[in-house]
């Protein structure tokens, strides 16, 4: 079963929530994240797959574009409406929630939130921007790890064993670097280096735009000044 469910809106937040996604597939694992559209299966009931998927999880990430409290007025009685369907199962069976701003979104009101999901104006946010993404979510996965070990029980030094064998394990497949910036080895480049210098004869120096004459044998050359060639 997944630990961090996704909970976002296609036409409010679609791609930041892809990315962020990717992110914590790449740190966690596919077994540990659901995200709707990589993890129901066709034909699969997608009410029953999120009500089971939601109550599964630890956490729940709710990503909020500048445009969501305006889609939610909008589809207000729509039962059809799945976001406001896994958050409130989410606050129903006391699932941690947490919102994911985006790009400057603030956080939902009181006063604008249905009546079953009115407590979620009181969780504590998380923005995430397009220019300081990458931190952003970095900061996001640190707190999701330490959430996640906690409640699994693990000490702190189990804990920090475990991240580690992560980032082992993320970067063996990446070939980046070490969570404390020591490059991995790299074998050194086959590629010779084919620059060359060019060379010129000795005797092909130039005085006053005039060649050297061969030498007489003696092993060296003699100028021919201006005018006597």
């Amino acid at each position: 079963m997944a630990d961090i469910f996704v909970c976002y809106r296609r036409e409010d937040a679609q791609w930041s929530a892809g990315r962020i996604n990717d992110s914590l597939v790449h740190a966690f694992g596919h077994g540990r994240v659901f995200f709707d559209t990589v993890t129901i299966q066709p034909g699969e009931d997608f009410v029953e797959v999120l009500g089971a998927k939601v109550g599964g999880c630890r956490v729940l990430l709710a990503v909020i574009g500048p445009n969501w409290l305006d889609i939610l007025d909008r589809r207000r009685g729509d039962d059809n409406d799945f976001v406001r369907v896994e958050i409130a199962e989410a606050l129903r069976r006391n699932v941690r929630i947490v919102p994911v701003l985006i790009d400057g979104a603030r956080p939902p009101p009181a006063e604008r939130l249905p009546v079953e999901f009115k407590p979620l104006s009181r969780r504590h946010a998380v923005p995430v921007r397009a220019d300081t993404f990458h931190a952003d979510v970095n900061g996001l996965i640190k707190f999701l790890r330490e959430f996640l070990n906690a409640a699994s029980g693990l000490n702190p030094e189990d804990a920090r064993a475990a991240i580690d064998a992560a980032d082992r394990r993320r970067l063996g497949r990446s070939g980046g670097t070490s969570r404390v910036g020591t490059p991995q080895s790299r074998k050194p480049d086959p590629t010779p280096d084919r620059r060359r210098t060019k060379r010129r004869h000795p005797l092909a120096r130039t005085v006053q735009g005039r060649p050297e004459r061969p030498g007489d044998g003696r092993g060296a050359g003699r100028l021919i000044p201006d005018g006597l060639a």
